[in-house]
């Protein structure tokens, strides 16, 4: 089975592939985009060097093709464009949602420390992301889920991916928490 994260930017996408990795799903360093995908070595990873990655112009579905069989990726694709709902047919989703000003704020930290223009943020893309939320066998998850540690939230993630729960949902997101990312714009306590 693939697994498919579709977020809106800045709301805790890199965050859910630290807490997926710690629910023993293996990522595929592949963030998919409309228009390209990323795909970033993963001893390179988190270092936070943008130069390294290997952006590739492409349509959506060469890009999900860069995923193999039992692993995940990353996106911030909408339901209604790019044919998202049919390419991803045989991927299991998992939306990840946040406050819009939260975003925004967020976006805003990580442009100044990082030098790099988040892009489009507007309520309508944030909205037509949130579609994916309508979708069957999509897996709706908040920033706020995790950065509160919400295990009971947690728990039944585990179960959707995998009819159990293998990990302490506590250790795993704190755990995610601890773990540097390449886009984190500051630390939480």
């Amino acid at each position: 089975m693939r697994y498919l994260v579709v977020s809106q930017p800045k709301s805790g996408t890199m965050l859910s592939a630290n807490l997926l990795q710690e629910f023993g799903l293996t990522f595929s360093y592949v963030h998919i985009f409309g228009n390209r995908y990323v795909k970033r070595h993963p001893e390179i990873w988190n270092s936070n060097d943008f130069h390294e990655r290997l952006a590739i112009p492409s349509d959506v579905a060469t890009g999900l093709k860069q995923v193999p069989e039992d692993t995940f990726a990353l996106s911030h694709l909408s339901p209604i464009h790019h044919n998202s709902i049919e390419l991803t047919k045989n991927f299991r989703k998992i939306l990840i949602t946040r406050d819009y000003n939260e975003i925004r704020e967020s976006a805003k930290r990580f442009e100044d420390k990082f030098d790099i223009k988040i892009g489009n943020l507007s309520d309508q893309r944030l909205d037509n992301i949130a579609l994916w939320a309508e979708q069957p066998d999509v897996f709706h998850l908040t920033f706020n889920d995790m950065i509160e540690k919400n295990t009971k939230v947690l728990d039944a993630l585990q179960v959707w991916i995998r009819d159990d729960i293998k990990f302490d949902s506590e250790t795993a997101i704190n755990n995610a928490l601890a773990n540097d990312t390449p886009t984190k714009s500051y630390l939480r306590n």
